[in-house]
């Protein structure tokens, strides 16, 4: 059946892009490291959650990382995640972000998405 309401090209540019921060992060860790991406139902909802163990996100910028141009990272143009944003909310959903996780860091990404129809 359909997982979630929404155009696969444009949902898989959304996972590109959060995984690819997740591991952007990780490199900068120690080892042993993990990538886990998940998919769960929530009442009306499809929620991919994309969670890592690697430093987490500088608390000063959490509440941002959203907005144009900010970025935590030496290199990058900071508009991965708004574009993320637009695609997401542009399917009826939401993207949420939490880091970190606990004591050991870590961030998780949250992706709501509608239910489709079986």
């Amino acid at each position: 059946g359909v997982v979630a309401q929404a155009d696969r090209d444009q949902l898989r540019q959304v996972l590109l892009n959060v995984a690819r921060n997740a591991i952007e992060a990780l490199i900068e860790g120690e080892a042993p490291r993990h990538l886990r991406i998940a998919v769960a139902y929530e009442q009306d909802e499809a929620v991919v959650s994309v969670t890592d163990d690697g430093p987490g996100i500088d608390p000063d910028l959490q509440e941002r990382i959203f907005e144009p141009f900010v970025t935590g990272k030496s290199a990058g143009t900071g508009l991965g995640l708004p574009l993320t944003q637009q695609i997401v909310e542009g399917h009826g959903g939401r993207i949420e972000v939490a880091s970190p996780l606990d004591t050991d860091g870590g961030t998780r990404f949250e992706i709501r998405l509608p239910r489709g129809g079986d």
